[in-house]
């Protein structure tokens, strides 16, 4: 009967030590799931300057999947305009994520500006994970 008892007390704690590492690794190891994705609108003061540039965001979200942070990465030896960071920090903040137990998840986010002439290019491009595209036409300035 003892050894009955010891044998089910070491399968029950086997079992709650598979399940308990099994919910940690769905939890923490998971990277953070894109629910919503919004682009920025690029700007047309930005347009008429032919800024072009890639603006890298690091995010920090909470257990609900709301954005809490979002602060441009300063890359070095590159400057970027701070229209196009402005317009990727707006769109950032209503980004939305899958709900998790963590409070410290984070992501960098990606946003490129480009300009294009070629209307096949031009448009919205959302490059999973975590990276939009948005390409626009060039406004010509007449003289």
């Amino acid at each position: 009967m003892a050894k009955r008892t010891t044998l089910g007390f070491i399968l029950l704690f086997l079992l709650a030590a598979f399940v308990s590492a099994q919910t940690q690794n769905v939890v923490d190891s998971a990277e953070p799931k894109v629910l919503k994705a919004v682009a920025p609108t690029y700007p047309e003061v930005a347009i008429l300057a032919r800024q072009v540039s890639t603006i890298e965001i690091d995010v920090a979200i909470n257990s609900e999947g709301s954005v809490t942070k979002a602060v441009p990465k300063a890359i070095a030896n590159r400057i970027t305009p701070k229209i196009l960071q402005l317009a990727s920090i707006s769109a950032t903040r209503r980004w939305k994520f899958n709900e998790s137990k963590s409070e410290k998840r984070k992501v960098s986010l990606i946003f490129v500006f480009r300009l294009s002439d070629n209307i096949t290019e031009q448009g919205i491009f959302f490059n999973p994970p975590y990276e939009i595209e948005v390409v626009s036409k060039p406004i010509k300035v007449k003289p």
